[in-house]
């Protein structure tokens, strides 16, 4: 069953019981004083630690979690929200156990086991609070104290309506000699340079299929050509027209009869010969940079994915709590102060080196640690990269300290340069695909699936608003 049909079923059956049945199906009311938190993924020993320190220091305000960690969780929070059942604070993203940076570069399919709540629609609906002015009032924040960079990738209209303490890069890379010396290109620029390399060379790696690209690198995007404001869809758009072409460079299928390690020895080879135009890339850190040098035996060139006007078509991945205050919050600056750590506490007074068993595994959104971390990443002397050119699936080797501030600058343009985050709508994606399919068979002509795309997700659009 489709996700709006279950969302659809579950508040009309939610709708029926409150009608039937008073208050049995509103969940329990705080208590005057209490915030109630709720939790979409199991509730940590550390959490429950931390719930109970900052109780401990507050007479007058409690927070209380509501765990919506089952099976049923999600549904159950979404027709709760849809009732005006609104927790005060809200974890806003269920992890499926895997990291998704790392699911990215490792993996071809798109089996992304992991929830994100419908961020862009509770925002425009007035669910959730502005956190800028609580981040620029801070004392030990402010505008200069954070990375800005993820932070207005995630706004909404202008207003930033989620805290996180760390992300990653997802980008696409290729070898200089190759895409040339660029921070981003135009699909015909793509194309062009594409023309140039062998008979079957492929721009991604040979054994990725198009629903894989399209649910991995486009599915977060689709939701650029629906205004969510005032439920306008448009998908007669150059940007659009340009998304598919791109994925008609992308094989439909991939048969093989070698083993999971052989495909990726072939992928190394393709990719080290010159038969491959792009690797995606998740970069979190300095290291990657130099770890990607290595492995080309040349500058890694971070262009991205292709777009209407040449910029970096890259996107940031959040981790780590991932939290949202209700704009009917009783009591705001409260939760505030529960939630700012995931700002401040990471490396809080502290050196930050390897001395001081520092180890930074992706890039914080506080600023100052962001920096501090990237002249530590210099010194990390545990540094580990590919072995030489022509060893295609090498055993690490100790590249040590790296000590080359180029790496810094490299890295922090990347970061500077990316605008989007990775935070699809699976059912809009699905959607869009299932329009698509007809299209790439030849059954459809383009005209008429964007038609049909502005019929359908229009449709989709008005059941969620």
């Amino acid at each position: 069953m489709r996700h709006a049909e279950r969302r659809l079923i579950l508040l009309m059956v939610g709708m029926l019981f409150l009608t039937a049945c008073g208050d049995r199906v509103r969940p329990p009311k705080a208590e005057e004083g209490v915030l109630t938190y709720a939790a979409l993924n199991p509730v940590t020993e550390e959490l429950n630690l931390y719930i109970d320190d900052f109780n401990n220091s507050h007479s007058d305000v409690k927070i209380e979690i509501r765990d919506y960690s089952d099976e049923n969780g999600v549904e159950q929070l979404l027709t709760e929200l849809a009732l005006g059942w609104v927790p005060d604070i809200m974890e806003m993203y269920r992890t499926g156990g895997g990291d998704v940076s790392f699911d990215f570069y490792f993996n071809v399919d798109n089996s992304i086991d992991d929830y994100w709540m419908p961020y862009r629609q509770m925002a425009q609906e007035g669910y959730l609070e502005n956190l800028w002015p609580y981040i620029d009032n801070d004392p030990q924040l402010g505008l200069n104290g954070v990375l800005l960079p993820p932070l207005k990738a995630s706004e909404v209209s202008g207003g930033l309506y989620m805290l996180f303490g760390e992300v990653a890069v997802i980008t696409l890379m290729g070898a200089e000699h190759i895409v040339g010396d660029r921070s981003g290109w135009t699909l015909d620029e793509l194309l062009e340079t594409f023309s140039s390399m062998p008979p079957e060379s492929t721009v991604l790696r040979y054994n990725t299929t198009r629903d894989a690209a399209f649910f991995r690198l486009l599915s977060a995007q689709v939701d650029q050509f629906v205004d969510w404001n005032t439920g306008k869809v448009s998908f007669d758009s150059e940007e659009f027209y340009k998304m598919v072409a791109f994925l008609e460079t992308i094989p439909e299928k991939f048969e093989t009869s070698l083993t999971k390690q052989q495909v990726y020895e072939e992928c190394a080879r393709r990719m080290l010969e010159g038969e491959q135009l792009l690797e995606i890339a998740a970069l979190e850190m300095v290291p990657d940079i130099a770890r990607n040098d290595t492995y080309f035996m040349d500058h890694s060139i971070y262009v991205g994915y292709p777009t209407v006007d040449g910029s970096l078509g890259s996107m940031f991945t959040l981790h780590g709590e991932i939290l949202s205050m209700s704009a009917t919050c009783q009591n705001k600056e409260t939760a505030w102060e529960f939630m700012r750590p995931i700002l401040t506490k990471v490396y809080e007074g502290e050196e930050v080196s390897y001395e001081h068993q520092y180890v930074r595994m992706k890039i914080p959104v506080n600023r100052l640690n962001y920096i501090a971390g990237n002249e530590a990443d210099l010194e990390n002397p545990h540094m580990y990269t590919h072995g030489p050119s022509g060893v295609y699936y090498p055993n690490y080797v100790q590249l040590g300290p790296i000590e080359d501030e180029e790496y810094i600058e490299r890295f922090d343009e990347v970061v500077q340069n990316t605008t989007q985050i990775y935070w699809p709508d699976d059912e809009l994606a699905n959607i869009v695909w299932e329009c698509l399919g007809p299209y790439f068979a030849g059954d459809r002509t383009m005209e008429d699936t964007v038609r049909m795309l502005d019929s359908r997700v229009g449709l989709y659009v008005s059941e969620m608003r």
